[in-house]
C-alpha cells in the first residue's frame, strides 16, 4: 500500500510538472536547460518518453537551445520502451548537431536501439 501511494503521488507530481513546463513553453517562458532536461529523465523514466519527446519540439521551437543531454535522456528512454524507430531518428539529429563524439558512441547508441524490444502487451 505505501509502495503503489508513493509511486502515485510521484506520477502526479511529474504531470503537473509536465503540463507546467508546457503551459509555460506555450507562453514562451523558457526553462534553463537543467531542469528541462530532469524533467525530460522523469518522463523517460516513467515510460514517458513520446510525451517528453513532444516537449522537446516545443522547447526547440521557443528557442531553447537543446544539448546533447537532452538528446542521450531521449535515446535511452526510447530504447528502454523498445522504441527503435524515434530513437534512431533522435540519433540521426544528434549526428546533424555534432552531439555524437566518435564512432564508438554512435554504434553503442544503434546496438542498444536494435536490440531493444517493445516490451510484450498486457491483454486484461
Amino acid at each position: 500500500m505505501v509502495s503503489c501511494t508513493t509511486l502515485i503521488e510521484g506520477l502526479r507530481k511529474i504531470e503537473e510538472a509536465f503540463r507546467l513546463m508546457e503551459r509555460m513553453l506555450k507562453k514562451s517562458i523558457i526553462s534553463d536547460i537543467v531542469t528541462f532536461n530532469y524533467l525530460l529523465q522523469d518522463l523517460c523514466n516513467v515510460g514517458r518518453t513520446v510525451d517528453a519527446d513532444k516537449l522537446r519540439l516545443l522547447a526547440s521551437s521557443k528557442g531553447l537551445e537543446l544539448d546533447d543531454m537532452t538528446y542521450y535522456t531521449l535515446v535511452y528512454g526510447y530504447t528502454r520502451e523498445g522504441k527503435r524507430k524515434e530513437g534512431e531518428v533522435l540519433v540521426d539529429e544528434m549526428l546533424d548537431r555534432e552531439f555524437i563524439p566518435d564512432l564508438a558512441t554512435y554504434n553503442r547508441l544503434m546496438d542498444g536501439l536494435s536490440k531493444s524490444r517493445s516490451p510484450p502487451k498486457h491483454h486484461f
